[in-house]
């Protein structure tokens, strides 16, 4: 089991009393883009140096939904189910029922500026890994300010 299938791996992301950061570099695919949802901000590379994408790519085109609220029957091509905590993610971080379906029933591919577009990330960088990770740092360096009250954590705790 990865650390989707534990409720537990929501409640620490979801209630972590600092902000987070995700620096994405390259594809981030499946279990690594619910782990980038899962955190506060997303640095992306802009796709100019290498190809990039974000998608839950395991979906298949018969996918299969109930009530994404409540259970998790998004069935991907070998078999199994979404861990209810990538539900939970995804809901929480995605307030657009139209991009929730292109993301757990289509599995639709994002290109960075789509995703920028869209949300889902929150900067695009061109540059290597190095320059991404040098922006990631400089959004958590901008914000960490505001984390050291303590109030990220308790706004994100009552929410």
């Amino acid at each position: 089991m990865g650390f989707g299938s534990n409720p537990t791996f929501v409640l620490l992301t979801d209630s972590f009393v600092v902000p987070t950061v995700a620096a994405i570099n390259g594809h981030c695919f499946a279990g690594g883009f619910i782990l980038s949802f899962a955190c506060d901000y997303r640095v992306m590379t802009d796709g100019s140096k290498r190809n990039a994408w974000l998608c839950m790519n395991e979906v298949s085109s018969q996918a299969l939904s109930r009530d994404l609220c409540t259970q998790s029957l998004a069935q991907i091509q070998f078999g199994a189910v979404w861990p209810l905590s990538f539900t939970a993610i995804l809901n929480t971080k995605v307030n657009s029922s139209t991009l929730r379906r292109k993301i757990a029933l289509e599995g639709h591919r994002f290109v960075p500026s789509e995703a920028h577009s869209l949300g889902i990330v929150d900067h695009l960088v061109t540059g290597n890994t190095a320059v991404v990770l040098a922006k990631a740092q400089d959004v958590a360096d901008q914000i960490s300010v505001n984390a050291s009250t303590g109030v990220w954590g308790l706004i994100k705790v009552c929410n």
